[in-house]
């Protein structure tokens, strides 16, 4: 991870670089190894750098070659593969190149459609002095933030809000709309809004191209164009995914520094340490390990059993934290960073923090996470309507019996819900009456075609995934990076093209893991299909800092904007804190935004490691 900064001017001047460092310095919490700047006629680049692989030790950026100049907050995946297409195209390649070496040959042979190409996570800006272009671009699911502000004749981009809104000389305004996506999709935002009018975010999976003055942004992938893929049999199904599950925890595991994973007593975190200590072992690579939460007193939290049946199979002591006072909210206002956007999960940084502070105790650079696990590997019951509308009938029965056993419920109480029912009615959202009408109106879930229903849930889930919040403000101080195996990019686009039925069977779930972890896995959690849930931090949080919560919820910040009634939504805040309503949709998205709001009017931010 690092930071990029930029200013682009349509007339031919050369950019202040005195302006660009005060950019930069709203981004060093990305990284601060080096800082450097690099000017020419219209163009003025500023990099911050956090080197965490062995490659970056050996880089500078921005990087010029040929009239071409970038920088890129990157690290890019299967370089094997993409240094082999080089070398069979005639261009010298080597493993040994840098990331940014890299991409500037990429750019060389695809031009602006090479981001279509690349894996791995990346913002990156493009001066091609040659045509007098810029181009920038953010990876596909948007692992890497990338901000700017175009007024028709110059524009100005950073990794972090913050270096387009601190030190402006112009009031901001909100943007209302924002807020309402916000809401809507219950805390991410996929559109190119931020929370100013005039500041926009480059959207995942999106480059920016900017020539004589146009600007123009296009999107170079979408996960509903991935094409299905059917194979003979199960058993090719598993080997193939765990030849990519494999190769994306190695690609997440280069670094110049010992490696930790955030393990659970769960299947997703576990198969993801168990798959890196095999392939460590193999390559006798770095140090990896281990980092759990522990409980001593809340029982129902705590999975103990789980972890030390992984520390036995493989020889290994995960580095504890027992976490029973990192209670959610811990010391609010100042319980969080204040961030120039919200962010749902900011209600778990103590938690959080204390993990990626144990693991660099340790002197790991980099956390590996199960991210995503649930959304690519769940599937959904929704697959029955889309057996019944492609007239497969027994995959239908089979999956509504298994369900209705599980349930200990009616068959046709079953196959109604995830089988008819979803055919013929329109789906909303359990909207609030105290919620605006455009909130209301917006809550009515995007039309997906019948027969794909159960995809088309999976898609959104992927894409409403990833968030900054975690390798920015927690990570990244530490001088740590968050990375996410289960999100790679081949991966993902696997996961999604393959059958339904090979994820989900009714009750069953993540049934491709399950199998492909066979004697990797230790069989008792290999078979769990429980899934442990820290509610007990949570509601101790609300307990204990209530008092000064209760400030916040007075104040009303999103009926000032017109987009709550704000009587009701203090009803059914405490109608929920006495557990007498499950009403709760969208009830703990707007909560934690209204505490948003309150941290920015007391700002005081959070002492930050590094």
């Amino acid at each position: 991870m690092s930071g990029i900064t930029g200013v682009y001017y349509k007339e031919k001047l050369i950019p202040d670089r005195a302006a660009v460092l005060r950019m930069i310095n709203e981004n060093l919490t990305r990284g601060n190894d080096y800082v450097q700047v690099y000017v020419e006629e219209q163009i003025g680049f500023g990099f911050n750098a956090l080197n965490l692989t062995t490659e970056s030790m050996r880089e500078r950026q921005p990087f010029s070659k040929e009239g071409i100049t970038i920088m890129a907050d990157v690290r890019l995946d299967r370089r094997e593969r993409l240094v082999n297409e080089f070398n069979q195209s005639g261009m010298h390649s080597s493993i040994q190149e840098t990331d940014v070496e890299l991409l500037w040959k990429a750019y060389t042979k695809w031009g602006i459609d090479f981001p279509k190409y690349i894996y791995g996570e990346f913002s990156f800006a493009i001066w091609d002095a040659n045509v007098k272009r810029l181009l920038c671009g953010r990876d596909y699911l948007g692992f890497r933030p990338l901000f700017y502000k175009w007024n028709g004749k110059n524009l100005e981009f950073s990794s972090m809000l913050e270096g387009l809104i601190y030190g402006t000389n112009h009031s901001l305004k909100w943007d209302r709309e924002y807020f309402i996506e916000y809401i809507t999709e219950q805390g991410f935002v996929r559109t190119d809004k931020t929370p100013y009018e005039g500041v926009k975010r480059l959207p995942a999976a999106h480059i920016l191209i900017l020539q004589e003055g146009r600007l123009e942004v296009k999107k170079y992938w979408d996960i509903e164009q991935v094409e299905n893929i059917e194979y003979s049999d199960s058993e090719s199904y598993e080997e193939r995914f765990r030849e990519i599950f494999f190769q994306a925890v190695k690609d997440c595991m280069r670094s110049n520094s010992p490696v930790s994973v955030a393990m659970s007593g769960g299947l997703d975190s576990t198969s993801i340490f168990s798959a890196g200590k095999l392939l460590n072992e193999k390559n006798n690579k770095t140090e990896f390990f281990p980092v759990s939460l522990v409980f001593d007193k809340y029982a129902s939290d705590d999975e103990r059993k789980y972890i030390e049946l992984i520390n036995q199979k493989y020889n290994v002591r995960s580095h504890e934290i027992v976490a029973d006072d990192l209670w959610s909210f811990k010391n609010f206002p100042y319980d969080a960073p204040s961030t120039a956007e919200p962010f749902v999960n900011a209600s778990t940084f103590g938690v959080q923090e204390s993990l990626y502070a144990k693991a660099k105790e340790a002197n790991a650079n980099i956390m590996l996470t199960g991210a995503g696990g649930d959304e690519v590997l769940s599937g959904s019951n929704l697959v029955i309507s889309d057996y019944i509308w492609n007239f497969k009938w027994g995959k239908a029965i089979r999956d509504v019996k298994q369900l209705a056993y599980l349930r200990e419920e009616p068959f046709f109480k079953n196959l109604l819900q995830y089988g008819i029912h979803p055919l013929f009615k329109k789906v909303q959202m359990n909207a609030s009456p105290w919620l605006a009408k455009d909130i209301q109106d917006a809550m009515t879930v995007k039309g997906i075609a019948r027969g794909r229903l159960a995809r088309g849930k999976q898609e959104n889930q992927i894409t409403t995934n990833i968030t900054p919040f975690i390798d920015q403000y927690i990570a990244a101080p530490l001088g740590m990076e968050a990375r996410h195996p289960f999100l790679d990019r081949e991966l993902v686009e696997f996961l999604i093209a393959i059958p339904m039925e090979q994820k989900l069977q009714g009750s069953i779930k993540k049934l491709i893991l399950k199998n492909a972890m066979k004697e990797i896995l230790p069989e008792p959690i290999r078979k769990r299909i429980d899934k442990t849930a820290h509610y007990s931090v949570i509601y101790s949080g609300l307990q204990r800092e209530w008092p000064e919560m209760a400030k916040a919820y007075s104040k009303g910040y999103l009926a000032d904007l017109g987009l709550v009634d704000h009587e009701g939504f203090k009803k059914d805040l405490h109608l929920w804190r006495q557990g007498e309503t499950n009403n709760v949709d969208y009830l703990w998205t707007i909560a934690t935004l209204e505490l948003w709001f309150y941290r920015l009017d007391n700002k005081q931010p959070k002492k930050l490691h590094g």
